[in-house]
């Protein structure tokens, strides 16, 4: 589980850091959530019957500012998964020096096979429920796997009614741009994978590459991060030859036309059988022969059973945590 994954991770960078009195139970401070939060949600569906949806918020840490995370839905999600992105969110605005810490949340339901108004229902009942544990000087909400600007207007606007007369606009980020949200924050997680794929390859890392031009790339995960990303690189002067969904994955070694992919998947919910291109299984296409790797999809999408099959020169995250520490070694 992704909880065990971040220990592991932290394990193995320890023994790097400078030694720090009374380290043991500092270690063990910053794997303890300042507050855990579940609710049960219950949810009037399309076809006249309640359904009660269990919803978590994980606030770990609050030190260095409010803390700040996504909201996904998803029918696997635990409270331990939601715990560990919420520490690995503390680490991210740490490292980059941002004054927030960690946080994140989530509802387990099943996205894909709900109509709109059962996600608002749902939305507007976590937000609800969530009530004073979300603020903008307490915990800040995003979106993440499954949610969108949509689901953020909809929290907002439920958040918004229960704090009336203040400015409830930093409570949520993501939203609407006509309604508060940053007109630069769609695409930048993209715009951020470029940028340190860039950087990489000017430093070295990978012999005999020093830029993005010509490069054959392929892309985990169809959603808002590896849509916007396999643009941004095809924009840099790569090829994306591989592109999968939940559903499968196509590829096409002269370059994939990214916007007919888009409206192929408008068309159809998937990228499967686009004209064109050859057909791949859903995790087939880690072991694409290719230049760049990007996983941007789910978590452990890459261990050690098959990391040897990954045959990328680089292997750039778009996801949280899609490769294990023992894959990290292979």
């Amino acid at each position: 589980d992704l909880l065990s994954v971040a220990h592991r991770q932290f394990d193995r960078v320890r023994p790097l850091s400078e030694d720090v009195h009374g380290w043991r139970g500092i270690a063990q401070w910053l794997f303890t959530p300042d507050r855990i939060v579940k609710v049960e949600l219950p949810v009037m569906m399309d076809d006249g019957f309640l359904h009660i949806f269990s919803g978590y918020r994980v606030l770990h840490s609050d030190v260095r500012g409010p803390g700040i995370g996504g909201i996904r839905y998803h029918p696997g999600i635990t409270q331990d998964e939601v715990t560990a992105l919420a520490v690995w969110m503390t680490w991210k605005c740490a490292l980059v020096d941002v004054p927030f810490g960690g946080a994140k949340g989530g509802v387990e339901c099943d996205p894909q096979s709900m109509s709109p108004g059962e996600l608002e229902r749902i939305t507007r009942r976590y937000a609800t429920a969530l009530g004073d544990n979300i603020g903008p000087h307490i915990d800040i909400v995003a979106p993440d796997l499954y949610t969108d600007e949509q689901t953020m207007a909809w929290f907002y606007d439920t958040y918004s009614i229960m704090h009336p007369h203040r400015n409830n606009l930093p409570a949520v980020t993501g939203k609407p741009v006509d309604i508060g949200g940053s007109s630069a924050r769609k695409g930048a997680a993209a715009l951020g994978l470029v940028y340190v794929t860039g950087l990489m390859l000017q430093l070295g890392c990978v012999p005999g590459i020093t830029d993005l031009s010509g490069l054959s790339v392929a892309v985990q995960g169809f959603g808002e991060v590896g849509a916007a990303a396999a643009h941004r690189f095809r924009e840099a002067g790569a090829r994306i030859v591989a592109i999968s969904d939940s559903s499968g994955g196509i590829y096409d070694g002269n370059g994939i036309d990214i916007s007919k992919l888009e409206a192929h998947k408008a068309d159809t919910g998937s990228v499967a059988n686009l004209l064109g291109t050859d057909e791949l299984e859903q995790k087939e296409i880690l072991g694409v022969e290719c230049d760049i790797l990007v996983p941007a999809a789910f978590e452990s999408q890459i261990t050690s059973q098959n990391a040897a099959d990954v045959k990328a020169r680089l292997v750039v995250e778009g996801a949280n945590g899609p490769v294990t520490p023992e894959a990290d070694l292979v």
